[in-house]
Formats: C-alpha cells, sequence, structure tokens
C-alpha cells in the first residue's frame, strides 16, 4: 500500500513526490493513501480489510503522518487485523507543536511497535 499523495508542498522541499520508473515485477503495489483526506484513509482500511489480511505492518517516520496511519491501524484492529509498526524518527531531530501528539494518536493503534533509532 503506498501513497497517492504523500505531503503538502510546505513540507515537501523536492521537485517530487513519486519514484522514476517501474515498482518490482513480483510485487503489487496500490497507490492508495492520500495523507490529508479523512475519507480516503477510511476507505483504505475498508480497501485493505476487504484484503483479509492478519496482520499489517506499517512504516512510521514522521508524525505528521500519525492522523492518517493512526486512523488507517485503527480501523483495521476494529476489524481484527494485527497491526504492527516499524517506526523512524519517533522523536523528530526538529520537533514541531504537535508532534507528541499525532506520534501518540498512532502508537496507541498499533499491537506492537519496533523502534528503530
Amino acid at each position: 500500500m503506498s501513497f497517492s499523495y504523500q505531503y503538502p508542498k510546505f513540507l515537501f522541499p523536492g521537485k517530487t513526490q513519486f519514484a522514476e520508473g517501474k515498482g518490482p515485477e513480483d510485487l503489487k503495489i496500490f497507490t492508495r493513501i492520500n495523507s490529508v483526506n479523512p475519507l480516503n484513509w477510511m476507505k483504505t482500511a475498508k480497501f485493505i480489510a476487504r484484503l483479509k489480511p492478519d496482520y499489517v505492518i506499517i512504516r512510521f517516520w514522521l508524525p505528521f503522518m500519525g492522523p492518517a496511519l493512526g486512523t488507517i491501524a485503527g480501523k483495521l484492529r476494529k476489524k481484527g487485523v494485527k497491526v504492527l509498526a516499524i517506526t523512524d524518527n519517533v522523536i523528530p531531530h526538529e520537533s514541531r507543536l504537535g508532534d507528541r501528539w499525532l506520534t501518540k494518536y498512532f502508537l496507541k493503534r498499533c499491537d506492537w511497535v519496533y523502534y528503530a533509532f
């Protein structure tokens, strides 16, 4: 599951948010998650739940993603899906107002969290 829209321009200084070229041929990539659209988070969770996974693994690297990924994780847990998280930068080097709350929102909706430092 990948992002259709990752960052607003004020958070992304680069030229594009998308990788060039094709993905691996043996991997099905769904480009669905919109980081700023709550209706999309609900639809994405429903889409994943229909696939009937036993668990999902979510990569978390930025507090800004907390609401989107946390909502998806919470909805999946309500459907009985175990949510595992691999995290980087849980406490950002350049902390901003709201970072702790956004991170907690995500972490509380996971069954298991690995903190990569």
